[in-house]
């Protein structure tokens, strides 16, 4: 723009008529032109200004779990490729759109990807290859327990495990039904994380069921008779879980509560052996749940399964299902899809984006506030649609696309 001026500028003193006429001109002349350079000047300087601004914008972040990178900021945007838990991306902009930063992938892939599961201003380090985070190639540690209450008693079933092949192991043998707590609520909640016993016929839900469920606990806590979100609730607050209105997956009216066996189907978008020493933004990996005595080896820990509606959808819109390690069939154990911990598990099966149905307690995980798309994120919150879930789960069946039909895991997983 500036060329551009100035040479239009210098070919209109090219053609005026005379020394003499341009002597006569000189002082109106010099004045518009300095007043038009002034001018030209500023605003170059301008644009300058604002297109290195925005130009020079740059910096890195880490993608926290696996996010979709979208042509445009919402979930109904089309994928561009998948960004892989551990990754690092460019922020173009340090502005959220709806939710969403604007990235560069490392592959230079452009678009955008859900704020929340993005770690920006170093609140996670760099990982150390490639796509996987920080402690992905970790060796277990030598120490793994962590829980300092001196815990050592047996897990109590109180039923037969509702699963085939049951198979016991060290932590059976250690880590009772209340897991490593000395708070009421802890211990009350955690039990209930452990109870396969759960009877009854399974009441077939959707994640309408869900978000129902969700809303109704909302409208406790805004009534005030009710707190979840920072703490576990208090023992004899989680009665008001129970009977609640929602909808089954048919639409018909149902009552549930926690504790009820239900069946949800949906699509694996992540399956993984969390809180183990693989995971984590720290300076060492995560050391275990509080349910599991605190023990960060695979075999101590859940294998948290986000739920979708459809294979391609966020994780923020997920329903969460948990593998407890109580009694985890060995081919259960094999359910893991994480870029950081599938690689450590024996033969792990080929689950992501999976057809599933699943069926557990339902229960609700009151120490976490839900972390919808698009919505504010609560205390202790992490991307999924409500902390209502599917935990422990009793029985998962895969569909199998040669007979058309769902079939149990251990059939599905013949010969993978």
């Amino acid at each position: 723009m500036k060329t551009k001026i100035i040479t239009k500028i210098v070919s209109v003193e090219n053609v005026l008529p005379s020394p003499r006429r341009r002597a006569m001109r000189r002082p109106r002349k010099l004045l518009g032109t300095v007043i038009s350079r002034t001018i030209l000047l500023s605003a170059v300087g301008l644009a300058l200004l604002v297109f290195s601004a925005i130009s020079a914008f740059s910096q890195q972040a880490i993608i926290k779990r696996n996010s979709n990178l979208r042509k445009s900021p919402t979930t109904s945007s089309a994928i561009v490729e998948e960004l892989a838990a551990g990754s690092q991306v460019t922020l173009t902009s340090n502005r959220k759109r709806s939710g969403y930063y604007h990235v560069r992938a490392e592959d230079d892939a452009v678009g955008w990807a859900l704020a929340r599961n993005i770690s920006v201003g170093g609140e996670s380090p760099t990982p150390k290859s490639g796509q996987k985070g920080r402690h992905c190639d970790d060796p277990p540690p030598a120490n793994p327990a962590n829980c300092t209450l001196g815990i050592d008693q047996p897990f109590s079933v109180g039923c037969n495990p509702p699963f085939a092949d049951a198979q016991s192991h060290d932590i059976d043998l250690h880590c009772p039904n209340e897991g490593c707590a000395n708070k009421d609520n802890d211990k009350a909640q955690n039990k209930i994380k452990n109870n396969l016993c759960a009877s009854g016929t399974s009441i077939q839900i959707n994640t309408t069921s869900i978000d129902k469920l969700q809303a109704d606990v909302d409208q406790l806590v805004q009534q005030g008779t009710f707190k979840y979100g920072e703490s576990a609730p208090q023992a004899a607050d989680r009665a008001k879980l129970q009977g609640l209105s929602t909808f089954d997956a048919n639409g018909a009216s149902v009552t549930l509560g926690e504790g009820m066996l239900v069946t949800l189907e949906g699509f694996v978008l992540d399956a993984k052996h969390d809180d183990s020493y693989v995971l984590g933004p720290g300076p060492e990996g995560f050391k275990g749940e509080g349910v599991n005595c605190k023990n960060s080896l695979f075999d101590w820990n859940d294998i948290h399964i986000a739920l979708g509606e459809t294979a391609s959808a966020e994780e923020c819109s997920s329903v969460t299902g948990e593998i407890i390690p109580h009694f985890r069939p060995a081919v259960w154990d094999r359910f893991d899809s994480n870029s950081c911990t599938s690689p450590h598990v024996t033969n792990a099966l080929p689950v992501k984006g999976l057809r599933v149905r699943i069926t557990g307690q339902l229960f609700f995980d009151g120490s976490h506030s839900p972390g919808p798309c698009g919505g504010a994120a609560g205390p202790n919150s992490f991307p999924r649609r409500a902390v209502w879930e599917i935990h422990p789960i009793y029985a998962i069946e895969a569909f199998d696309t040669a007979k058309n039909k769902f079939v149990t895991l251990e059939e599905w997983a013949q010969g993978k």
